[in-house]
């Protein structure tokens, strides 16, 4: 994972594990940040809801909301939700010294995107649809199965009620509750991990 920069964002990395329901497991994850010695990986997509760990105590109805994630007591449930490490460490696949949350913060986006861009984006913008892997950023410039975006796990400065969501035109805002709204797990891998590189994707080797 050593090996891994901040040149390697967008790229796949096969962390073993089939999440996004596809034949594969190289297409689930992509690189997403590396800060020190700890590179970031997300979700390629949305997670479909029925994969919400309970010990999240988050809320979920996949048959009528397939990918939307809320909490009907609270902001600040649902952020502490998307923010349990141990909730969502399953996501890191037994992967030794990994920890895994619900979704990326606004801040990891942010720093993402910035480096990979080349902009110094530090609060609510709009962001640029056409620029290399935009998919990255945001998965569908549509709704899909009612899903407008997916939560960020962190909260609107000055809203007690709202936490930061990124809406498929690609621009951050708040919002409270709403089962419109999905999750993209990020999982953080030290860099010590053995991983190798075949084919434009990495893969950990556990």
């Amino acid at each position: 994972i050593g090996d891994i920069t901040n040149d390697n964002i967008g790229e796949y990395i096969d962390l073993g594990n089939n999440v996004v329901g596809t034949e594969s497991t190289t297409d689930d994850w992509r690189i997403f940040y590396k800060e020190g010695d700890t590179v970031y990986a997300i979700l390629a997509d949305y997670l479909p809801a029925s994969q919400v760990p309970e010990t999240s105590g988050l809320d979920i109805n996949p048959t009528e909301f397939p990918y939307g994630v809320w909490s009907d007591t609270d902001r600040d449930t649902l952020v502490n939700g998307l923010k349990n490490t141990t909730a969502w460490n399953s996501f890191a696949n037994g992967i030794s010294g990994t920890t895994a949350t619900g979704s990326p913060t606004k801040e990891l986006l942010l720093k993402s995107y910035n480096i990979k861009n080349e902009t110094n984006y530090t609060d609510y913008t709009t962001l640029d649809n056409k620029t290399e892997d935009f998919d990255l950023y945001m998965p569908h410039e549509t709704r899909v199965s009612f899903c407008e975006g997916f939560w960020l796990a962190s909260t609107v400065n000055n809203e007690p009620t709202f936490a930061d969501f990124m809406h498929y035109y690609g621009y951050f805002t708040g919002s409270k509750f709403s089962q419109h709204h999905a999750v993209r797990p990020v999982v953080s891998l030290p860099s010590n991990i053995p991983c190798s590189y075949a084919n434009g994707i990495w893969t950990v080797e556990k």
